[in-house]
């Protein structure tokens, strides 16, 4: 009974799969908006100067990722 209190956490822990590198999907898709909707010129960004956080690792369902 242990076991299984203490495995559940670790087997259903999320795992951070690198996409707030450098160059990774989540910077182009951030670069993107703020281009479309805040109308800046992304070329006036200093991309090696931006830092992209990780606010939280929680899983999310298929369909919302695949929204995304």
């Amino acid at each position: 009974m242990v076991c299984l209190l203490v495995g559940v956490p670790a087997i259903s822990y999320a795992h951070d799969y690198g996409c707030a590198t450098v160059g990774a999907s989540m910077e182009s898709s951030l670069f993107d908006a703020i281009k479309n909707d805040l109308n800046i010129d992304v070329a006036t960004i200093i991309k090696d100067k931006t830092k992209v956080e990780i606010l939280d690792i929680s899983p999310v369902s298929k369909v919302y990722a695949e929204s995304l």
